[in-house]
């Protein structure tokens, strides 16, 4: 029984070390630190808890050589009728495997189905981590008083499978998806929404590890021996099943199958090991109920659950597409106004509402009517398409990188807003991650477009940092053109003032363009901006072009050219006093006060934002240049183009 308790502490303590460090990282350490710096001192932890270790042990060994050596009295073992045999302990050990596989399996699906419910910000992906860390910390430390009473491990650890089971299998159920409070801080949104259900299971998978300690030493003299090796099934097992959940199971499989399967595989190992650990007029009857369980789990998950589940984000939408991949789940819904939504992961990415076109137009368009000569293009994402669409009137190719291997489903749901880009022989789509991509290829392109999720998302920070525009920079042309979306809301002034100072520090020569108090447009040239406004005009007048403009309501060379916000001298003395720029090392726009309420991220920070870019604002007029060889007809632009600026809405 001391082995096992002493197992139990020794695992609980370890694990409520890893949940201090997740929360110390995910809501200290790197915002302070750095990666960089934030590894070094778990370094130093390491060694000086290496160094505590080696002073310890010659003590030790010096206090040995001096005292009478006492003999240690082993505990009895307490389990009934002897140790187990050898062939129970393989079992039991197949078992722990595969319960290290089926944890981390749930972890990385249930991450999947959590961001439905937390956001996909660091913060939420360090609750979910701290939950699960919790709960088998807890589960370890509450098993250790009471393991003097466990007469007969094998049987506790194949029920305790059994429930694992069983309890993962109900968990999806107590995920709900409910209207956010504007007034509710992101600290409390968190707590309140992270179903605290999930330490039932975790707590299970915590008793399990020190329980098959127990067993597999029973009978042994080699303690570090038997620690060690059951360490190592469990951990084998889990990287296999992180690696199976991630590249498998949900793209192979899909939630309800995958959260159907990893369940039965619980029981499975329950019942595999409770059959040759209890006689065997007991085992029929358990064996019929895991059975009754299995059929009875199968029959109440519908084969829809996931998708109605998904459904909730529109509640009043109808949701006309739906499809788990490999790095996102991705839903399509109609809004009862017929305007069409993109949800990725759970979080709205494109709808096509005036607005949202327009800007999605203007950033494919903008680049390519400013660029003397546009050859090609590299769009970095593609949403639904629009971008690129509007892109392919200009230049001669496209290539776009996406990590959603869904897109040839999306983009015809959008097919009147993206020009019918998948169908167009210019476009070329490469699943792959941007950054990859443009650290392998050898091309160069005219246009570089940047249409990424939200900053502070777990999947697209890594597009806003110095490193990733210095790639950006190696992979343009000598006079090409860099253009990335930016949204005023969801970034508070220190961090959406910190992507621009980071932008522009890259790229000297920056603009920035505005759409209403929503979001911006991160322009680079060559050199400093200069609007060659017949080049300007001669590529509006095509009919394809035309027809792209007036979707979006822009009629004229001066409608769009009046979303034009500030030059390269008033980016310099806007961003002045936010010196801090962003790496890969130091991702401050990934942190924000966590103490902000969803009103305040929402409505407060974009007027914010859209203030101090108001504040900097200036005229377009002196940036354009090869107006008209006639003085009449200079003044005559000039004239409409004020008209136009006057209006904007500032």
């Amino acid at each position: 029984p001391r082995f096992g308790r002493d197992t139990a502490i020794l695992y609980g303590i370890n694990t409520v070390g890893a949940v201090g460090g997740a929360f110390l990282a995910g809501f200290f350490l790197i915002k302070h630190f750095g990666h960089n710096g934030s590894l070094w001192l778990a370094a130093l932890l390491n060694l000086s808890v290496g160094a505590t270790a080696v002073i310890a042990d010659i003590r030790l060994r010096h206090g040995l050589k001096t005292a009478p050596v006492k003999e240690i009295s082993r505990d009895e073992d307490s389990i009934s009728h002897g140790p187990p045999s050898r062939s129970i302990i393989n079992l039991v050990m197949l078992g722990l495997a595969l319960s290290g596989f089926c944890a981390l399996a749930y972890q990385v699906l249930w991450t999947r189905l959590l961001i439905l419910v937390i956001d996909n910000s660091v913060y939420s992906f360090t609750i979910i981590l701290i939950a699960f860390l919790t709960g088998i910390a807890l589960g370890s430390l509450l098993i250790a008083p009471v393991f003097r009473y466990v007469k007969h491990p094998v049987p506790v650890f194949a029920l305790l499978e059994i429930a694992i089971g069983v309890s993962a299998f109900c968990f999806p159920f107590f995920i709900h998806l409910k209207q956010i409070d504007p007034s509710e801080s992101y600290w409390g949104f968190l707590l309140i929404k992270m179903p605290m259900v999930i330490l039932v299971p975790t707590l299970l998978m915590g008793i399990t590890l020190p329980l098959a300690a127990y067993i597999y030493q029973a009978g042994r003299d080699g303690v570090g021996d038997s620690l060690g090796n059951v360490f190592a099934v469990n951990t084998i097992g889990g990287v296999c099943g992180a690696v199976a959940a991630g590249f498998f199971l949900i793209p192979q499989l899909g939630f309800q199958k995958s959260l159907l399967l990893l369940p039965a595989i619980n029981l499975a190992a329950g019942a595999m090991i409770i059959v040759v650990s209890i006689k065997p007029s007991r085992a029929i009857p358990v064996l019929a109920a895991l059975i009754l369980i299995a059929v009875l789990g199968f029959r109440y998950m519908p084969h829809d659950y996931f998708s109605k589940k998904y459904g909730q984000l529109e509640p009043k939408s109808e949701l006309i597409y739906y499809k788990e991949g490999l790095a996102t789940t991705a839903t399509v819904f109609k809004r009862p106004d017929g305007a069409k939504v993109l949800y990725l992961n759970g979080m709205a990415e494109v709808d096509t509402t005036l607005l949202s076109v327009r800007t999605l137009k203007v950033l494919g368009a903008l680049p390519c009517l400013l660029h003397e000569d546009p050859k090609n293009a590299l769009m970095i994402t593609f949403g639904v398409g629009v971008t690129a669409g509007s892109a392919s009137n200009f230049v001669e190719s496209i290539d776009c990188v996406d990590l959603a291997d869904q897109i040839p489903e999306i983009a015809p749901h959008f097919e009147a807003f993206n020009n019918r880009i998948l169908k167009n022989k210019k476009f070329s789509i490469h699943i792959d991650d941007a950054r990859h991509f443009l650290q392998n290829t050898e091309k160069h392109y005219s246009i570089i477009v940047s249409d990424a999720t939200h900053p502070r998302s777990y999947d697209s920070w890594v597009l806003f940092t110095t490193e990733f525009y210095e790639l950006v920079q190696k992979r343009l042309e000598a006079n090409g053109m860099f253009c990335q979306w930016v949204p005023f809301h969801g970034l508070d002034p220190k961090q959406y003032m910190g992507i621009i100072r980071t932008f522009s520090n890259v790229f000297p020569h920056t603009s920035i363009w505005h759409f209403s108090n929503a979001y911006s447009l991160l322009l680079a040239t060559p050199e400093n901006l200069s609007i060659d406004f017949r080049s300007f005009l001669r590529k509006m007048l095509p009919k394809d072009v035309q027809g792209e403009m007036l979707q979006v309501r822009i009629n004229n060379p001066f409608e769009l050219l009046s979303h034009f916000a500030l030059g390269e001298e008033q980016v310099k003395k806007m961003v002045a006093e936010f010196p801090e720029v962003i790496t890969d090392d130091s991702p401050a726009h990934l942190f924000f006060p966590a103490d902000a309420t969803f009103k305040e991220q929402y409505e407060k920070w974009p007027k914010v934002n859209f203030q101090k870019i108001r504040a900097h604002a200036e005229s377009v007029i002196p940036y354009l240049t090869n107006i008209s060889t006639s003085e009449e007809k200079r003044e005559k632009v000039i004239k409409a183009m004020r008209h136009f600026e006057m209006r904007k809405d500032w």
